[in-house]
């Protein structure tokens, strides 16, 4: 997608794992991070919350837009729609999707679809609950160095 200084290759970073393995968590705080890193520079949050998941996107000052969509349980209609809107507006994508169920398969149609670029990657996971949202957030900044490559075109 063009912005208006740049042309970044349209990418989607697929979160995906187990159900309870903190994809929902990790992807709301690559949506803190990534307001706290642009607090300067974004012009446009959507900023929604639904029952513990973000449906989101943040438009950057160079144009670069975002999207966050952390359910990926089962691809209901909401969702779809979601998930449609992101693929169409934004330059980078940040998905939530169970390992293999109808989401994580229709990600890879859209990706083949639309010429995306699928990066997927897996949050740090324990069984010691006390550790998961430390790590979770480990897993975000990860994620956030892939997204400010992406953005500085070096990936």
């Amino acid at each position: 997608m063009a912005t208006e200084n740049k042309v970044i290759q349209k990418t989607l970073i697929q979160v995906w794992g187990k159900h309870n393995s903190g994809k929902s968590s990790t992807i709301k705080n690559v949506y803190r991070e990534i307001k706290t890193k642009h607090a300067n520079s974004i012009i446009g949050d959507s900023n929604t919350f639904d029952k513990g998941d973000i449906y989101s996107f943040i438009t950057l000052k160079d144009g670069v837009k975002i999207g966050f969509s952390s359910m990926g349980d089962i691809l209901r209609k909401e969702l779809k729609l979601h998930l449609d809107m992101l693929f169409n507006e934004c330059d980078i994508i940040i998905a939530a999707s169970r390992i293999r169920n109808n989401v994580d398969t229709y990600l890879e149609q859209k990706c083949k679809e639309k010429k995306v670029r699928r990066i997927k990657v897996t949050n740090c996971i324990t069984s010691t609950k006390t550790l998961q949202e430390p790590l979770n957030k480990l897993s975000a900044n990860h994620i956030v160095d892939i997204i400010e490559n992406i953005i500085n075109e070096t990936i």
